[in-house]
C-alpha cells in the first residue's frame, strides 16, 4: 500500500478519494497524523450517505428485494459473520452491556 497511488475506493466521489491517495494515506496513518483519521472519517461518511440514498431509492422503486439479493450474491451471505463473531467475544462492547445487565 505505501507505494499505491490510486485512491482509496476506485470510483469513489469522495474528497478524499478525489484529492489523495492510498500511498500518501498509508503515509498519514504510520505518522500518526490526525490528517488521516480525518480524510478516512470523510471517506466514510461519503459512502455511508451514497448507501442510505440508494436504499431510500431502492425503497421509493419497490425494488430493495432484488438490491438486497444482489447485495448478497456480491458479498456473500456470511458479510456479516464479523458481527456475530464480535458479539461473542469477551472483549466485545455488545457482551459488556450484557454483563453488566446480568450482575
Amino acid at each position: 500500500m505505501a507505494a499505491d497511488f490510486g485512491p482509496l475506493v476506485a470510483g469513489c466521489t469522495c474528497f478524499a478519494c478525489r484529492s489523495h491517495h492510498r500511498a500518501y494515506l498509508h503515509h498519514l496513518l504510520r505518522a500518526r497524523e490526525m490528517l488521516a483519521t480525518v480524510l478516512l472519517q470523510a471517506h466514510n461518511l461519503h459512502w455511508y450517505a451514497r448507501f442510505f440514498a440508494d436504499i431510500r431509492r431502492s425503497l421509493a422503486q419497490g425494488s430493495l428485494a432484488a438490491e438486497a439479493e444482489g447485495f448478497f450474491t456480491r458479498y456473500g451471505a456470511g458479510a456479516f459473520g464479523e458481527l456475530d463473531l464480535l458479539a461473542t467475544q469477551a472483549c466485545s462492547p455488545t457482551t459488556k452491556i450484557q454483563r453488566r445487565r446480568h450482575a
